[in-house]
């Protein structure tokens, strides 16, 4: 590809990039603990080894993303709302740079290019926000890549890269281990179909290096407790939506492998490059566990973007959507795209907010927002003491230095990290995982005899805390505040 068509790849990844950043854009409620934690480490100058964000005593947590939570601190506390669309935009382009420039030069057209990155966009089909995720993906997706193509100087840069992923993106840190096994996999299915000698020992190097990078952080050893809980805690996985464990299906990815390998593919097999048979695992890993859970999306959008464009080409040159000497797209075809890309882009321009869009935090943190009210009467009063709080409003009270009961953390409140039963007994309530079937005003009695709730603080967005407020109040409890959002309710004393 000339120098021209290289800067129109450019010019359209930036454009959609910046286009993105001027909308509305998704950024749930962690960031605020993400903001308020980094806002910690920076003035202590270490990161917390217990919790501190919530009243309830002796409660352990493992702030396992902590050096996402101090970029994220210094880019927002520096920028405000450009801070998160920043960081939105490298997690837009930066994929798609990583795959122009891994591809660049099996690219026959541009638009076949683009379409491959627009059909996977609509795959993908995801809002962005600003998580630890989106960084640590980029991190995996670059060391897979150094492992596939075993590019010089691997062991030492990925050792590197798994230093970085284990501090931004601790609790996920069997990826990057996983991937070594995977490629040890795929090493196993080229013996088996060429007989090519296997490099047991490289392979076994590599997965040594990553697990020794990854001892690298505050947690040490114990970064292991936190991933193991993650992967085998059921309760989370089951109760708190979208949330699963790192989703890498080994087993699928073998059995589809096997399954191609054993029913007249083996010939297929043995015409493919080592790293391509690589790539088929790693893709296959993701796309038969990640692609059905939303938060897995992401980095198999990631990874396809890289390693399977080259496969989609063939498929354009077999269909003949590419001309005959396959150097450019038939001239209908560029017509046909070009008039759709035309319409797609007038459609989503009309579809803009107009309304300048705050961040988050800056939304929290307004002095004349109705929780910020609410906080402030909180704070003025001195009622911090055992409040009750919906699990969706905890993150917004620790930017607004209010204690809570539980919060979008999860971990401080889980059996398997401190012993706290906090978020099993509240999402009793608000699933209805209770076999007894009683009423939610019942279940919320026996929460606030378990905890000694003094307070409630209920927002009237949700109907969980709309029900539990109103039921209160029938019941002659003293309504302390009231705005358009939010009730303070003593649970305590009555009218």
């Amino acid at each position: 590809m000339d120098k021209k068509g290289r800067m129109v790849i450019v010019g359209i990844i930036l454009a959609y990039a910046v286009y993105q950043m001027s909308k509305a854009f998704y950024l749930d409620g962690d960031i605020m603990w993400h903001y308020k934690t980094g806002g910690y480490i920076l003035s202590h100058l270490s990161v917390p080894k217990h919790d501190i964000f919530s009243w309830q005593p002796n409660l352990t947590w493992m702030p396992h993303e902590w050096l996402h939570d101090v970029y994220l601190y210094l880019f927002y506390s520096t920028f405000g709302i450009w801070a998160a669309r920043i960081l939105l935009v490298a997690s837009i382009a930066a994929p798609i740079f990583i795959a122009y420039n891994y591809n660049k030069e099996n690219i026959i057209d541009i638009y076949g290019f683009l379409i491959y990155i627009a059909v996977l966009k609509l795959i993908e089909a995801s809002s962005f926000c600003v998580r630890p995720s989106e960084v640590s993906t980029l991190i995996l997706v670059m060391a897979t890549v150094l492992i596939i193509d075993e590019k010089k100087h691997r062991n030492i840069i990925y050792f590197i890269l798994t230093v970085l992923f284990v501090n931004i993106h601790g609790g996920a840190i069997a990826s990057m281990l996983i991937i070594p096994v995977l490629c040890m996999f795929a090493d196993l299915v080229i013996f088996l179909a060429t007989k090519e000698k296997m490099d047991v020992k490289a392979n076994l190097k590599i997965l040594l290096i990553a697990f020794l990078g990854s001892l690298i952080n505050p947690q040490g050893i114990f970064i292991y407790k936190y991933t193991t809980n993650v992967f085998f805690n059921s309760y989370i996985k089951d109760n708190i939506l979208e949330y699963k464990p790192l989703n890498l299906n080994l087993a699928a990815a073998v059995a589809i492998l096997g399954i191609m390998l054993c029913f007249g593919a083996s010939k297929k097999f043995r015409e493919l490059k080592k790293e391509d048979i690589r790539k088929y695992a790693v893709m296959l890993a993701f796309l038969s566990g990640g692609i059905a859970v939303r938060r897995m999306i992401y980095p198999a959008y990631c990874l396809l973007a890289i390693f399977g464009f080259q496969y989609f080409q063939e498929y354009l040159i077999s269909l003949k959507i590419l001309d005959k000497d396959h150097t450019i797209l038939q001239r209908h075809y560029k017509i046909i795209l070009t008039a759709c890309a035309v319409v797609a882009v007038a459609i989503l321009t009309s579809m803009q907010i107009k309304k300048p869009v705050l961040g988050y935090v800056d939304y929290v943190k307004d002095e004349e927002s109705n929780l910020n009210e609410a906080a402030n009467f909180i704070k003025e009063n001195n009622i911090n003491d055992h409040l009750y709080n919906h699990y969706n409003i905890g993150a917004n009270l620790i930017l607004l230095d209010v204690k809570t009961y539980v919060d979008t953390r999860c971990d401080p409140f889980i059996k398997e990290f401190s012993g706290s039963t906090s978020l099993a007994d509240f999402f009793d309530i608000t699933t209805g995982t209770n076999k007894e079937n009683k009423p939610v005003a019942v279940l919320w009695d026996e929460l606030k005899e378990k905890y000694g709730f003094k307070y409630g603080l209920f927002y009237k967005g949700i109907w969980l805390d709309r029900e539990l407020a109103y039921s209160l109040k029938l019941r002659g409890y003293k309504t302390l505040f009231e705005n358009e959002d939010y009730t303070i309710i003593s649970v305590e004393d009555q009218e």
